[in-house]
């Protein structure tokens, strides 16, 4: 199976997401469904109702249960170290098994949208010179876990030309024939910059290896050095000019990557390229906001990474040229209690994506997909907001959540897939009407919003297609000059996802709320043996080392000076460190050419092998094949490790009996070098069977 990362999830609670589901349905009239844009794509191709569902880990294995449930469109992940594991050289078996997966999809009459998988680059890529984003501590970004192992293609020419030559071959071996080409190029695949919180470090900013500050040569062309090298963020500057200076070079700088790859796919392919933009985004005044404090980390924007991370999405949608780009969500079950609103930053993410692409001279088509690991709420709100906002389509994410018991399942998505068709085809004399949720019992609260400083309010009913008019502009850096003080935002947690855990790591998790009054204390329940909450010098966190396996429940409850409390429940799952499944290995015969294959069972795959000891003349690749020519004959001790997705390691010591040789003997005719005669050569020929 194609590698896809196991993105954090979603944790809105139920009462929560039908709070918003019913606000969508009640202020529909606010909100609007602006016309979709059209597109001039050759690869064509929707539902009845004009939207396609889809699914991301598509299994050729499952079509026809998503097919039923009315799945018409599967994503064919391709991962680019195991297409190329050695430079230049492609692995024909990998080859022949996404062909064979592409059949598969192709045979059941489903659109295919192709991932790339610049995300899974192959080890000699990252061995190349500064090939790794570097932040101001001078740390390397080199994570353990699959799916954000990313190289530095913002800053270094030589890694953009790599991956230039790695999807022109991709699009050769698999053809153009697809439904779209997912875009993004960063860690989960999507658009940004390494995580605002690294190790120990917080408030990373990327933008200080040795290229991008000018110290070596191999920039990009349209990405010029640090224009303050010697600036560091959090330092303050007259008229904070360093960090305006730093912030526009920084953003201009994954700008230029986003329309690198654009333009770079492209020339490859005419149809639908997917764009995928992460998270909430920076809002309208909040990149300001962060510069007026000198980059410190402090603003509601940087606390919540998307600063440092790069998320000024208004700047890449309203840059692109291309008609057939896509502008894609990857949080559309965000909360939208906000979305009827004139305030844009309090839109859930895929409101203010449409807006940006449906203000634009030449509007683009919107679609998206939830985060993972979610309710079936989650799913009734991310339709309600693929209707409301009338988008080219929905994918689920994932498709082994769909059939795991935990999570909404294939029948709640064929229920939703069926109202959403129902709900979206035309009718002669009016707009369909939403199904109403239930009775909400409490008012929703978003899911993380930087703290205004007044509430605006609209003057006429905001359009995606236009920029609403508040009455008052907010200010998030400072209160207003006249009037009464605003009341504070509502406490709410904003923290929305935990980590996975392992029984053989430490667990860290940093604890973040919005609003609220004074200094925050948090409790929690549902806690696995072996965590606890703890307060550092960077925050509350969820830390220690979980003992035993399993899914807990874990209730935070945030509370500030006044009592105020706010909740939220979130999943967190345990796993035991990989383990090897074999138990013994097959016998081998001396001297004779060797082959298995090791599997792992356990721990959070996909899984890494690496050697400890083996005898001499067999090796052990990264994908657990163990191969070579067999050593003297003998019984020998084989120590391998496995490693996961998060670093656990399992190690297990396996025997290897080697049998000897057998031998034939034989006698050869050999025409004499003299004389025409024929003899018999009297010696006798060992020969080794193999």
């Amino acid at each position: 199976m194609p590698l896809s990362p196991a993105r954090r999830p979603s944790a809105r609670s139920a009462a929560t997401a039908a709070v918003v589901v019913l606000a969508l349905a009640l202020l529909g009239p606010l909100l609007g469904a602006p016309a979709r844009a059209g597109t001039t794509g050759t690869t064509g191709g929707a539902t009845a109702a004009g939207r396609v569902y889809g699914t991301l880990q598509t299994s050729p294995a499952r079509l026809a249960e998503t097919g039923a449930a009315g799945v018409d469109t599967a994503t064919l992940q391709v991962v680019w170290r195991r297409f190329e594991p050695v430079e230049g050289q492609v692995d024909a078996a990998y080859v022949a098994q996404v062909r064979e997966e592409l059949a598969a999809y192709r045979a059941a009459g489903r659109h295919v949208v192709l991932g790339t998988g610049v995300q899974y680059p192959p080890d000699w890529l990252l061995a190349y010179p500064d090939s790794r984003f570097v932040n101001q501590y001078g740390d390397a970004y080199a994570p353990a876990e699959t799916g954000k192992k990313v190289a530095n293609m913002v800053f270094n020419q030589t890694m953009r030309d790599k991956q230039a030559a790695y999807l022109s071959r991709v699009l050769a071996t698999f053809g153009t024939d697809f439904w779209g080409v997912r875009l993004g190029g960063g860690w989960y695949g999507e658009l940004n910059y390494p995580e605002a919180v690294y190790g120990t470090r917080t408030n990373a900013y990327w933008g200080f290896d040795r290229l991008a500050r000018g110290a070596a040569p191999g920039l990009p062309p349209g990405v010029r050095p640090n224009p303050v090298p010697g600036w560091v963020p959090g330092t303050p500057s007259p008229d904070h000019a360093a960090a305006a200076a730093f912030a526009e070079w920084y953003m201009a700088s994954l700008d230029d990557y986003h329309d690198w790859q654009i333009a770079t796919v492209r020339r490859l392919y005419p149809g639908r390229l997917l764009m995928m933009y992460p998270s909430w985004g920076v809002r309208p005044g909040q990149l300001d906001a962060a510069v007026a404090a000198d980059l410190a980390g402090t603003t509601s924007a940087e606390r919540n990474g998307e600063v440092q991370r790069g998320f000024d999405v208004a700047r890449f949608v309203g840059g692109i040229t291309d008609p057939d780009v896509v502008v894609y969500t990857t949080w559309l079950n965000a909360d939208a209690s906000r979305d009827a609103g004139t305030d844009q930053r309090y839109w859930s993410p895929v409101r203010y994506l449409a807006h940006l692409a449906r203000s634009r001279t030449v509007p683009l088509e919107v679609m998206g997909e939830n985060t993972g690991r979610d309710t079936v709420e989650d799913m009734a709100l991310s339709f309600e907001q693929a209707r409301r906002l009338d988008l080219l389509g929905v994918v689920w994410a994932f498709e082994p959540d769909l059939f795991g018991g935990v999570y909404a399942g294939v029948g709640d998505l064929a229920a939703a897939i069926a109202e959403d068709r129902r709900l979206s085809a035309p009718t002669p004399s009016s707009s369909p009407t939403p199904t109403a949720s239930p009775t909400p019992t409490a008012s929703p609260t978003p899911t993380a919003s930087p703290t205004p400083t007044t509430t605006p309010t609209p003057t006429a009913s905001p359009t995606p297609t236009a920029s609403p008019t508040p009455t008052a502009t907010p200010t998030p850096t400072t209160g207003p000059t006249t009037g009464p003080t605003p009341p504070p935002a509502p406490l709410v947690v904003t923290t929305d996802a935990l980590p996975r855990a392992s029984t053989a790591l430490p667990f860290s998790a940093a604890l973040d709320a919005g609003g609220g009054t004074g200094a925050l204390t948090w409790t929690a329940s549902g806690l696995p043996q072996g965590l606890g909450l703890a307060s550092t010098t960077t925050g509350w966190r969820l830390q220690g080392r979980p003992t035993a396996t399993g899914t807990s429940t874990v209730v935070l409850t945030v509370t500030d000076a006044t009592g105020t409390r706010s909740s939220r429940s979130l999943p967190l799952e345990v796993r035991a460190a990989p383990r090897v499944r074999q138990r013994n290995l097959p016998g081998a015969t001396s001297g004779a050419t060797y082959a298995t294959t090791l599997t792992a069972e356990g721990g959070w795959c996909p899984c890494t092998w690496r050697a400890v000891q083996l005898p001499p003349g067999l090796t052990l690749s990264g994908a657990g094949e163990l191969r070579g020519t067999a050593p003297a004959a003998g019984t020998w001790t084989v120590t391998v490790e496995v490693v996961d997705d998060l670093g656990a390691v399992g190690r297990t010591s396996l025997s290897l009996k080697v049998s000897p040789a057998r031998l034939v003997r034989s006698r050869t005719l050999l025409r004499s070098a003299t004389t025409t005669r024929w003899s018999r050569w009297t010696p006798t020929q060992e020969l080794r069977l193999r």
